[in-house]
């Protein structure tokens, strides 16, 4: 049996499940961080969120936070 149309290639069977098998270890693994990483990219964008909310907090209010630390 030629492989390709090919008179003399031929590929073990051998070959094709090893190849199979990487790919589906390889798909399945780069879905399970992939799903992995929204969720840590979610909670990171909300940390900064919160970060830059305080420092406009402070910005806003920063007379009143340097009289606090005066005394």
């Amino acid at each position: 049996m030629d492989a390709f149309g090919v008179h003399g290639l031929r590929l073990p069977g051998w070959l094709l499940y090893t190849s199979l098998v990487y790919c589906l270890l390889g798909s399945l693994g780069t879905h399970l961080v992939g799903q992995r990483l929204i969720v840590l990219d979610y909670a990171a964008q909300r940390v900064e969120a919160d970060f830059r909310s305080d420092l406009i907090r402070i910005r806003d209010h920063g007379e009143a936070v340097a009289m606090l630390h005066a005394q």
